[in-house]
């Protein structure tokens, strides 16, 4: 017996709404719980629910999807605690499900493949994650709290602190060039492109392919590099990164007096700045 059914319906938590929410829970919690109650007058071999990534990773702007499969994986461990069979399987992005709701580092799963580890799974006494995850991408500037202790020991790297003391340590012209490297890198790392120069500063975010998730990923970047609390739907805003690096400068507030170090910078190349963004900063 298995329950494999689901709808999307992506929102924020803030935004959803009590229409969204029963929507994506009558198909996910509702239809599972039924099928669990069922299922008590019969003997089965099997019971699994198809859950998600989503569940146990959190998934930005999914806010009643990802909660739903959380309930999933609890309804299944309900049930092995009572001694009946289940399965929870927390399935990653499989290659026919399209680019929605995909979370940057979570790799397409063949098919064939997916469905030769779910044989293995129904005997596996607990829920099983599958997924082809690129570990350094999913963990991303905020690593889920799931992922903090499975991920490597991170190099020491500069915090806002250090940014924004560096930052005032030269001139406008030269804070407005790092600040402006600093936004595109973070660009090009949720877009998933590997160099800075694919991302155009002056064509809006929208235009290169944000959306919602993306945007709450952009902001989640900037602000733990730079310490501040911008909303989620700061790419919108300021709809291009030029736009929005002049927002970020504005934000910081920074004193507009020069350091002894602002010469070196100013005379430094677009090239050499975003090296030294690399070096100090880890951003890259």
């Amino acid at each position: 017996m298995a329950h494999t059914a689901g709808v999307l319906d992506d929102a924020m938590l803030t935004d959803l709404t009590d229409a969204q929410l029963t929507r994506v829970l009558r198909t996910r919690v509702t239809a599972a719980t039924a099928l669990d109650r069922v299922s008590r007058d019969h003997e089965v071999d099997a019971f699994v629910l198809f859950s998600s990534v989503g569940g146990t990773l959190g998934a930005s702007g999914q806010g009643g999807y990802a909660p739903g499969h959380a309930v999933l994986d609890a309804l299944a461990a309900r049930r092995r605690a009572q001694g009946l069979p289940a399965t929870s399987v927390a399935w990653g992005h499989w290659a026919t499900d399209g680019d929605h709701g995909r979370r940057p580092g979570v790799r397409d799963l063949d098919p064939e493949r997916a469905l030769a580890t779910l044989r293995r799974i129904l005997d596996a006494p607990a829920d099983t994650l599958v997924a082809d995850l690129d570990w350094a991408v999913v963990a991303g500037p905020t690593p889920p709290p799931l992922l903090r202790d499975l991920l490597p020991a991170a190099e020491d790297t500069a915090g806002p602190t250090d940014l924004l003391a560096r930052l005032r340590a030269v001139d406008p012209a030269a804070r407005h060039r790092i600040v402006r490297a600093l936004v595109l890198d973070t660009t090009a790392a949720v877009l998933q492109h590997g160099e800075l120069d694919s991302v155009d500063p002056g064509r809006g975010f929208r235009e290169q392919g944000f959306d919602s998730l993306a945007s709450v990923r952009l902001r989640d970047g900037l602000n733990t590099a730079t310490g501040l609390r911008l909303p989620a739907t700061a790419a919108f805003d300021h709809p291009t990164p030029d736009a929005l690096t002049r927002h970020v400068l504005a934000e910081l507030d920074l004193d507009d007096a020069p350091g002894a170090g602002g010469a070196d910078i100013e005379s430094a190349s677009d090239e050499e700045l975003i090296a030294l963004l690399d070096a100090e900063f880890g951003i890259s």
